[in-house]
C-alpha cells in the first residue's frame, strides 16, 4: 500500500493525481448560498478571491436559461474610473483664473501694438 500522501496537503494529492483543477471547478459549481432576511447573499471568500473581487465590486446580474449568472464589471471600488479621476486636478489654477490671466496678457499686447503703430 502506497502511503506517501499520509499527512500531506489534500490539494497536493489532487494536483499529483492531475485532478485538482477539475475538483475545484466541481466544488465551486456545487456551492450553495442562502438568501438572508433582506434577500441578499454573501459570496464566500474563496469565490471572491478566485474572481479577484472585493467590497464595492460592481457585478452584472443575468438570468440565462433559468441560471443566475454574476459577471464582475469592476473588481473593487478602486477600479471605478470616476472615483479614480476624482480630484486629479486639485492644486492647479482654476480655468477662470487662467482666462483672466490670458485676457490681461492680451490687453498688454494690444497696448504694445497700439504704441508701436504711432
Amino acid at each position: 500500500m502506497n502511503k506517501k500522501h499520509i499527512g500531506s496537503d489534500f490539494d497536493d494529492f489532487l494536483k499529483e493525481e492531475k485532478i485538482l483543477k477539475k475538483a475545484r471547478t466541481t466544488a465551486i459549481k456545487r456551492l450553495s448560498v442562502k438568501l438572508n432576511a433582506k434577500n441578499q447573499i454573501t459570496l464566500p471568500r474563496h469565490i471572491r478571491e478566485r474572481l479577484n473581487i472585493s467590497a464595492g465590486a460592481l457585478l452584472r446580474l443575468d438570468v440565462q436559461d433559468g441560471v443566475l449568472v454574476l459577471i464582475p464589471l469592476l473588481h473593487s471600488k478602486e477600479d471605478d474610473p470616476i472615483k479614480k479621476g476624482y480630484g486629479f486636478l486639485k492644486g492647479g489654477s482654476s480655468m477662470a483664473d487662467d482666462l483672466k490671466q490670458d485676457r490681461e496678457l492680451e490687453k498688454q499686447r494690444d497696448k504694445r501694438l497700439a504704441g508701436n503703430s504711432t
